[in-house]
């Protein structure tokens, strides 16, 4: 191993050391190149934080005013490629480039952690050049730099592509043990004259590069600066082209923009066009609105809960004409909504595919909205990235991670024209709240609502005459949750006694498959009792499921669409409320009781360490029975609700269970604001 090796941290700050300065010698000779060449087409790797050759290449292609290239930058890192698109988004360079998050080679070409202590560490052969890391770290350090088994790869060979193999300029930047590699498989790749930018060639990453460089008569070399860890420019021509050093294709000035072929969906998730072409759209005055879009596409609760916001945007945009998109389960709801024209659904599960995303992307095209609002807070960048597919200036609030990475909410919602920001860890009635006040509203005008056609009363009343139940007598039960880590399936033991005590009959409600078969068991249970039971589940639409709902004199059952249900209609409820999400979606009604008990481990995103999730699993039927009988002998609770806990000698002592522990401490915003708190005896 030579020793004269140079750890490049060593010799300048991190800063320094992985960026390139808008005044160093190579952003200037890039700059320069640019706007001499004006090339069709760029690829550069190593992105970082976008503010070094990234940028001066958009500062070059920025002022050559009247001309449109295609400029590709990859970028593995997820972190540093979000902070990329913010800074080029700041500096108003973002519609001069097109930002790949992934790998820039096959994954099969990555040197293992074997290979990388050989080449850098063990045998390294040169002598007074840069390495990155210490000898003790170097191999895991740099291994771990292009770990991530989830990003798409071969990015050099989509964006090739696009250009035909002959882009007018190449600059690779990317991680020390990948220059060379980079190096040679775009260089097995060219067909046509291009020029090569290459930054550190007195660094392991492109000292090879350089050397290969000087020998080969493919090139010539322009520029070999020794500046910071050296960089060159440098021109290669096949050797099909020998002889035509000036077969660049240099753009006459009236030319028009080269046709952009998106890059495939299946490939590059979410990476298309349609997302990351576009520039920040104007937002239009909301008089001249004449059509918007309104995208929810979260689950059934969400939608009620969000029915607020729906009211809010009729009010801000008086003359729009508006069209939902929603998820196909949630269609029903917006049927009889006053305030919506027309209903657009999609398969929400379909769009994580690549055939569903293209999908819902050919219905949303045939739409010209003047605007998309999308006020969900947890998106998924499936949902997220549809918002933006409509060519419309998009209205957004501030997005959370429950569902995405931080950067790619980042690099998504830098899309946003507007983005309204919110309260730090809000309670989800307090959005609606916001936005009210965003729009200089009353929040208080803005009701949650269920809206319910004549055809669907009519339905329920036919189901009750079948049953022979009496509304004011029953108790509408939903044991199932939006999954199955969030069902409760003791229900039918914890209500049988309150039924028997109160001769009630029980209606279970929810879909096929794993509902009904969990409503099954529980009306089995009641049946053994002796108690009257009926398993809707499955058998009824969204709107009779809720006409049914709206009579029945409680509803009992986990924290899922219904329970929003029947806080809308009205109806008193006791939900037994798990950790995953606590404090953000309930109690906020008066008539609403939530059985819980707190543990340590709350607000876990529904991502349980344990091998049962005990804030669920852990509450014994018979606190669920003793709140049941409070609501019916007290009503409700206070101005947002009840907190009903499980006491803490419920839960055995043991090191491989989560402790109990004040719910207080998990009380978000508003949450905690008019909201009854009492223990289970």
């Amino acid at each position: 191993m030579s020793k004269t090796l140079k750890v490049a941290s060593h010799y300048a700050t991190h800063d320094a050391g992985t960026n390139v300065a808008a005044t160093s010698d190579f952003s200037i000779s890039l700059e320069a190149l640019v706007r001499e060449v004006k090339p069709f087409s760029i690829i550069e790797t190593g992105t970082f934080h976008g503010t070094g050759t990234t940028a001066a290449i958009g500062r070059g292609l920025s002022s050559l005013r009247n001309l449109r290239s295609l400029f590709y930058t990859i970028e593995i890192n997820p972190h540093n490629y979000g902070i990329a698109l913010r800074n080029l988004q700041n500096d108003g360079l973002l519609q001069y480039v097109h930002a790949l998050n992934g790998l820039s080679l096959p994954r099969g070409l990555l040197p293992s952690r074997d290979q990388i202590q050989t080449m850098y560490v063990n045998a390294c052969p040169h002598a007074d050049i840069f390495v990155d890391h210490e000898e003790c770290d170097r191999a895991e350090k740099y291994y771990l730099e292009t770990a991530n088994e989830n990003a798409p790869d071969d990015l050099l060979e989509l964006c090739l592509r696009q250009s035909d193999y002959c882009p007018e300029l190449v600059v690779l930047d990317s991680a020390g043990h990948l220059g060379f590699i980079e190096f040679n498989y775009v260089l097995s790749k060219l067909r046509g004259v291009c020029f090569f930018a290459l930054d550190d060639t007195c660094h392991v990453k492109h000292h090879d590069s350089l050397l290969l460089m000087k020998k080969d008569s493919r090139f010539e070399l322009l520029k070999d600066s020794k500046e910071k860890f050296g960089f060159c420019i440098a021109r290669f021509t096949p050797e099909s082209l020998a002889g035509r050093r000036n077969a660049v294709r240099s753009r006459p000035a009236d030319a028009p923009a080269p046709e952009h072929k998106p890059l495939p969906v299946a490939e590059h998730p979410f990476l298309s066009r349609f997302t990351f072409e576009r520039a920040k759209r104007v937002v239009p005055d909301a008089a001249n609105v004449r059509h918007l879009l309104y995208v929810r596409l979260d689950a059934i609760g969400d939608a009620i809960l969000a029915s607020r916001a729906v009211s809010v945007v009729r009010q801000a945009y008086p003359r729009a004409k508006i069209t939902v998109l929603c998820d196909s389960l949630c269609a029903p709801l917006y049927e009889h909504c006053k305030y919506i024209h027309s209903i657009l659904h999609v398969d929400k599960n379909s769009i994580k595919t690549s055939a569903g995303f293209t999908d819902a992307r050919k219905k949303i095209l045939k739409i010209s909205p003047d605007i998309v609002v999308n006020f969900t807070r947890s998106n998924t960048p499936e949902t997220l990235a549809l918002s933006l597919l409509a060519d419309a200036p998009l209205v957004a609030v501030a997005n959370d991670t429950s569902n995405m990475t931080a950067a790619m909410r980042d690099c998504l919602s830098a899309f946003a024209s507007t983005l309204i920001p919110l309260p730090a860890h809000p309670a989800e009635t307090e959005i609606y709240d916001h936005l009210a006040e965003f729009y200089g509203q009353d929040a208080r005008a803005h009701k949650q609502a269920v809206w319910l056609s004549g055809e669907a009363q009519e339905s329920a009343g036919r189901l009750w005459e079948k049953t022979g139940f009496i509304p004011a007598a029953t108790i509408a039960l939903f044991a199932a949750g939006s999954q199955t880590i969030r069902d409760y399936a003791e229900l039918g033991k914890a209500v049988a006694p309150v039924c028997k005590n109160f001769k009630f009959s029980v209606a279970c409600l929810g879909g096929g498959g794993r509902e009904r078969e969990l409503h099954r068991h529980v009306c089995s249970c009641l049946k053994r009792s002796g108690i009257p039971a009926f398993n809707f589940s499955g058998h009824l639409t969204l709107p009779e499921s809720a006409a049914l709902l709206s009579r029945c004199r409680l509803a009992v059952g986990a924290e899922t669409g219904l329970g929003h249900m029947a806080c809308a209609l009205e109806v008193p409820q006791v939900i037994i409320l798990g950790g995953g999400h606590f404090g953000r979606f309930m109690p906020y009604s008066p008539l609403t009781t939530a059985v819980c008990l707190p543990l340590e481990c709350y607000n876990c995103n529904w991502r349980c360490r344990y091998s049962s999730p005990w804030c669920l699993a852990g509450i014994a039927p018979a606190t669920v029975t003793e709140a049941v009988e409070l609501v019916l002998e007290r009503g409700g609770g206070g101005k947002n609700g009840r907190l009903f806990l499980q006491k803490p000698t419920s839960i055995k002592r043991g090191t491989h269970l989560p402790r109990w522990r004040s719910p207080r401490n998990f009380m978000a915003s508003k949450f905690g604001q008019g909201v009854d708190v009492l223990r289970s005896t």
